[in-house]
């Protein structure tokens, strides 16, 4: 039996010479086991490629130089790394081998792993960045955000929409009326900021994903809120302002402006859903119902009606 032929479990070979092979279905490798000791030898193959190299990155991060020994056989070389790895290379792929490698190893020598490193880090730098973007994708689809964009929606159906002004009256880096847009601008800035910090990036993507605080990360310092609009409307000839936030601790409020004496005194009289401050209108329950949307408008058609 050849080493082709073990599959799915652990097969053996008595045959002391070649060494014995066998089929690791954990981590999906041939390894030859060698009876004098009890260090495993990886069998290497072009195909073994990237699990090689993640082998050999792993020995990187302990220490840059390792001394290694060679013992070439008629139809393999043996390289040992020290007492920690060791590898069988068949002299047919000895080229593939190398190239992981800034010099051909030799014999009794020491090979400096820093740009296998190197090379490593940068690819689970990548790794770690592509999980960012999800993560951060994710978090605007969680349920808050989405409770925001279903009250816009109303909010624009039932009054309509002028304007905006989020960007100048509100503190967020993300707006509703250009979530795309700002989802990706706020991703490259993070990138620029943490992109090269590894422990910094694996705490934002881990904040991300459980949903933490996000004030305690330097981008995010800068704002008041994690997302956000501000609309325009002017229904039946008032003027309103309605404002939708979502903080850094992912609360959602909501608020209502109008310069219209009327409305307000109105407002204050028939409703026990809302509080009025001059010309502010808080919901009481930290958002507006589609009921107290209906009262308003209702409210401010009797207004325009009374003044016809």
């Amino acid at each position: 039996m050849n080493y082709f032929d073990c599959v799915d479990k652990m097969y053996y070979i008595s045959d002391p010479n070649p060494p014995l092979v066998a089929w690791d279905a954990e981590k999906k490798r041939i390894i030859s086991l060698i009876e004098t000791t009890s260090m495993d030898a990886v069998s290497f193959l072009p195909s073994h490629l990237g699990m090689v190299k993640a082998d050999i990155s792993g020995l990187a991060k302990k220490k840059k130089d390792w001394k290694i020994e060679i013992l070439e056989q008629d139809e393999v070389k043996e390289i040992t790394f020290e007492d920690s790895y060791r590898i069988r290379v068949p002299n047919e792929h000895w080229d593939s081998f190398c190239s992981m490698f800034d010099n051909v190893p030799e014999n009794n020598s020491y090979l400096n792993l820093n740009s296998l490193l190197n090379e490593t880090m940068e690819e689970e730098m990548k790794d770690l960045r592509r999980e960012l973007r999800v993560a951060l994708a994710n978090l605007y689809d969680e349920s808050e955000f989405e409770k925001l964009e279903e009250s816009a929606s109303t909010w624009r159906w039932r009054f309509g929409v002028t304007g905006y002004s989020t960007r100048s009256k509100v503190s967020a880096p993300v707006t509703y009326e250009n979530r795309r847009k700002d989802i990706q601008n706020l991703y490259d800035r993070l990138v620029k900021f943490y992109g090269e910090d590894r422990g910094n990036l694996e705490m934002l993507i881990e904040a991300l994903k459980n949903k933490d605080p996000l004030n305690t990360f330097n981008i995010f310092k800068n704002y008041d809120y994690l997302y956000g609009t501000r609309m325009h409307s002017k229904y039946h000839g008032v003027r309103l302002y309605f404002e939708c936030l979502v903080d850094t601790n992912y609360h959602t409020t909501e608020t209502i402006y109008s310069p219209d004496d009327d409305l307000m005194g109105k407002i204050s009289e028939e409703s026990q859903e809302v509080k009025v401050v001059r010309h502010v209108i808080y919901p009481k329950g930290g958002v507006f119902t589609p009921r107290f949307l209906r009262l308003l408008s209702d409210t401010i058609e009797d207004l325009d009606s009374e003044e016809e």
